[in-house]
């Protein structure tokens, strides 16, 4: 008989071809992530800041697809079971993503409040010849010395300036993220404990066929050790009846 004719499976390739691309998205997300954490925890925040630029662009592109598997029109088990885990599994990475933008956001904030607080050296004091005037060599030292303290103080402004820029583009990025994704902690508490039931439905067939199993192998098991009593039995029937037979001939 045919499986599909039955109604129990039916070839979707679209469905197919949708939740592989999304779990081999998903799997690369939640790779990323971790990546992410092993430079926070390494303190390269400018390492950390170009992937999460990376992570949020890679979110922006599966909009479409996640909201499609959201609202797939499907009544079968396999593929409302598929639906509901890669759209928690999508909502978890989320989550974790966002976690981790706010530790970026919160690394670079203290890199800027440390840049803030490095203060310029000291002016060197203006040493005199004996008639009193600045020395020539004096003068070049000074105005080298303050050259060189301006750019510092030029670089470190232009480092604060890149933090905070970088600051600002994360923050904005978790604001548009959770716009984007706005309906995604409601949708998976209502598909959370579907796909707990799925689960929980699965082991219950599974532990009845175990045991419909394990009951086959006793019956079988008894069935075999009752054949081999009435084989004995018949074996010794027939040895008291030829014991007779030659009784009797005899």
């Amino acid at each position: 008989m045919d499986i599909e004719a039955q109604g129990g499976y039916k070839d979707d390739p679209e469905f197919d071809e949708l939740t592989e691309r999304l779990a081999d998205e998903i799997f690369d997300i939640s790779a990323t992530n971790g990546r992410l954490w092993a430079h926070l925890r390494a303190s390269n925040p400018d390492k950390a800041a170009d992937l999460a630029a990376k992570n949020r662009a890679q979110f922006r592109s599966l909009k479409a697809d996640v909201e499609r598997i959201q609202q797939w029109p499907n009544n079968l088990p396999a593929q409302k079971y598929t639906q509901t885990k890669l759209v928690r599994e999508f909502a978890e990475a989320f989550s974790e993503f966002q976690r981790i933008q706010k530790q970026i956001a919160r690394g670079e904030r203290q890199l800027v409040q440390e840049a803030r607080k490095i203060n310029p050296p000291p002016e060197t004091p203006a040493y005199k010849d004996i008639d009193g005037a600045p020395g020539i060599e004096l003068q070049q030292q000074q105005s080298f010395e303050e050259q060189l303290r301006q750019d510092e103080v030029a670089y470190q402004q232009g480092l604060i300036e890149e933090r905070q820029e970088e600051i600002r583009g994360i923050e904005q990025g978790i604001v548009e993220l959770n716009e984007i994704f706005t309906n995604l902690s409601n949708v998976i508490a209502e598909q959370g404990s579907v796909i707990d039931n799925i689960e929980a439905n699965i082991y219950s067939v599974a532990q009845n066929t175990r045991d419909g199993a394990g009951e086959l192998v006793k019956a079988a098991r008894w069935q075999r050790r009752t054949g081999g009593r009435m084989l004995c039995f018949l074996i010794i029937l027939l040895i008291f009846a030829l014991v007779i037979i030659l009784s009797v001939l005899a």
